[in-house]
């Protein structure tokens, strides 16, 4: 279905996650990894939904910025290939949606 590759930098330190959505008998996967962590999540529709809405806001980033990290993404689909950058802080909903697939629970 889609990967993204997400790498920071900055000031602070920096991460990488990656995120890859498969589909295996109509049910959809979300898997993260992180360093030496990965985690497998059953996805509903409406978070599939998020996916494409994060997706279409990375290919609507633009160039320049004046901000003290960077973020590259890598994005891969059934139908494309792409990678952008970010200088500017620019919001996308990646790190809200990693969050919100992979919460513990209460």
């Amino acid at each position: 279905m889609a990967k993204i590759r997400y790498e920071s930098w900055g000031c602070f330190g920096g991460t990488k996650i990656t995120l890859t959505f498969t589909n295996r008998n109509g049910i959809t996967f979300a898997k993260v990894q992180s360093d030496d962590n990965s985690r497998v999540t059953r996805i509903s529709k409406i978070q599939t939904d998020k996916l494409d809405t994060v997706i279409t806001a990375i290919k609507r980033l633009k160039k320049g910025g004046f901000c003290t990290s960077s973020i590259k993404y890598t994005i891969t689909t059934k139908s494309e290939s792409f990678v952008k950058e970010d200088e500017g802080c620019q919001f996308t909903g990646f790190t809200e949606l990693v969050s919100e697939l992979f919460r513990k629970p209460d």
